[in-house]
């Protein structure tokens, strides 16, 4: 499973991306890690019906894959025939991924996806508005398959073609011992300010994230170190991974590039680069802020390790430099190669090995290596299974139209409250963002959203900046939140408790498109006493309720603690 990307993307005389497309790169990565979540179910006391089912399943899954390869480098790859065998092979695939997503996500995941599947095709039954087009069934599973989105679309893409790298990447770097430096230097700093790994994993992460154009692979790279050093703070695995995720998420929005998007932004508002930079500085600056002093908070309620003291930490020698190859690598080749995020994560991969090997020796090197195909295993088959069972929600938003008639309604509510559709618009951002990357899901909303805000009354810059940060909230927000998916993965906590710690800990980022809109000025648009008075308005009422809810806290723990001392 960590193969095939990696030949993908190092492909040097392009052997393999002249013979095969995309499609079916994604469905080999999806056969893999079907089969390999089956088989990792193997248990010595489940006896025979459980070894001969699971063996059986792992086998129709290596047939349908194989069949579903030589359908898409076929000559009929572009019809979607309803013939009998493409019904039975998107009525397999349904099956066995909804019984891996299962056994990969638990029962509460496959109940949802299952539950999405039976919304998708019962919409067409509703009444009024909300009835999607007729389809029948038949109809209805080859385009989950072979529709393009579904079990095969954009969220296994992004999945299988850069996040599988990068959990390789960490994997490796994991391997060789290298965290044992981050690790160090986030004890050093943690002995001098409270929550200093936290605050580290926010600034290190979000500026990282601003290059990568991508909250998920920033996530797999930052996040193999930062989390590992909130963890030694003393933060469970499903905070640090919310804290790793909202920083990622963060860096989408900090200029100069914001994930490329402000690029993007200067063409459609026909507003000069600079402009769209500086605009975006003063609410990233208010959203680091807030986010240093929710670290703070949480630091305060955690013991600095699991023992309750900070433990000295290991000294660190000359050839403990060498660590820091694949972390150079990834940057030099972002610098170098920056629409490639995820030839990044290969050079980093080797030079990690190349670190191990001058670091460890050979010998060394080999021996932790033999770990890498188990870790990199778990992750990488139940990552790809949960991005596939995921992919159907966001087929199942589309062929019903609900994206649409959401955005159709912006313009209705906004003649009655411009608050609601200021909220109908940021859920159609969060909606529309789904899955995709930041510079793809603002065009989208660009196109889709934005203009109705304009035709509102908000000005050009705020629109556009509004539904930009709504769609990259997305990658933090349930149930398709590709950042937090990642973070779990790292972390091995559960997919919504972790994705209820981003909300608990990045509620900022919701809280910063709605501020942008009322006080423009945190835009720099307007005169000078404008933008100075929405910037003081702004700080002083953030100012206030800051104190007013510490001092809510403290009350409320002064009433316990009054109320225990009594007899």
């Amino acid at each position: 499973m960590l193969l095939v990307p990696v030949l993908w993307h190092l492909d040097p005389w392009r052997m393999l991306s002249s013979s095969a497309n995309m499609e079916q790169f994604a469905t080999t990565e999806l056969t893999l890690a079907l089969v390999y979540v089956f088989l990792s179910r193997l248990r010595p006391e489940g006896g025979t019906v459980w070894t001969v089912t699971l063996v059986l399943a792992a086998a129709v899954t290596a047939f349908v894959g194989v069949m579903m390869v030589r359908h898409y480098g076929s000559a009929t790859a572009h019809f979607i025939l309803p013939t009998p065998r493409n019904i039975a092979l998107a009525l397999a695939l349904a099956g066995l991924t909804l019984t891996a997503c299962w056994a990969a996500s638990g029962a509460h995941f496959g109940i949802l996806v299952g539950g999405f599947l039976v919304l998708g095709y019962a919409m067409q039954f509703a009444g009024g508005s909300l009835a999607s087009p007729p389809i029948s069934l038949e109809r209805y599973a080859l385009y989950l398959t072979f529709g393009g989105e579904g079990f095969l679309g954009n969220a296994l893409r992004v999945i299988s073609d850069v996040v599988v790298v990068y959990i390789g990447f960490g994997v490796v770097v994991n391997l060789i011992g290298a965290t044992r430096v981050i690790e160090t230097i986030a004890i050093l700093a943690t002995r001098r300010s409270r929550g200093a790994a936290i605050k580290v994993a926010v600034l290190s992460s979000a500026l990282f994230g601003t290059i990568s154009g991508s909250a998920t692979s920033n996530v797999m790279t930052s996040g193999t170190f930062s989390i590992a050093s909130m963890r030694k703070l003393g933060l469970s695995g499903a905070q640090a991974g919310g804290v790793e995720a909202v920083a990622s998420t963060l860096g989408q929005v900090i200029p100069p590039i914001m994930g490329a998007a402000a690029f993007l932004m200067a063409d459609f508002t026909g507003l000069p680069y600079l402009t769209i930079a500086g605009a975006a500085l003063l609410p990233a600056l208010l959203s680091v802020m807030v986010l240093f002093l929710c670290a703070d908070r949480m630091a305060a309620g955690v013991a600095a390790t699991p023992g309750g003291a900070i433990e000295t930490p290991p000294k660190l020698v000359r050839r403990d430099l060498f660590y820091l190859l694949p972390i150079i690598g990834v940057f030099v080749t972002l610098l170098l190669r920056s629409d490639n995020v995820a030839l990044a994560g290969v050079s980093g991969m080797g030079l990690g090995i190349v670190a191990g090997v001058l670091r460890n020796g050979v010998a060394q090197t080999l021996q932790q290596f033999r770990a890498l195909p188990a870790r990199a295993g778990r992750a990488i088959g139940n990552l790809v299974v949960t991005a596939s069972a995921l992919g159907c929600i966001m087929a199942v938003l589309s062929i019903t139209g609900v994206d649409v008639l959401l955005s159709m309604k912006i313009g209705q509510l906004g003649e009655t409250s411009l608050f609601l559709s200021l909220l109908l618009s940021g859920l159609a951002a969060i909606i529309l963002g789904t899955g995709m990357a930041t510079s793809g899901v603002y065009i989208v909303v660009a196109i889709m959203l934005a203009p109705g805000l304009v035709k509102l009354g908000i000005p050009v810059l705020s629109a556009h900046m509004f539904v930009f940060y709504f769609s990259v909230i997305s990658m933090i927000t349930p149930p398709v939140a590709f950042a937090v998916l990642a973070a779990s993965g790292l972390t091995g906590a559960g997919f919504y408790r972790t994705a209820f710690a981003a909300l608990r800990f990045g509620w900022i980022l919701f809280l910063i498109p709605f501020l942008i809109v009322y006080f423009p000025g945190l835009l720099l648009i307007g005169t000078a006493q404008a933008i100075i008075s929405d910037i003081a308005t702004v700080l002083a009422s953030g100012a206030a309720l800051w104190l007013a809810a510490r001092a809510a806290s403290a009350a409320v723990r002064a009433a316990r603690r009054h109320a225990l001392s009594k007899p």
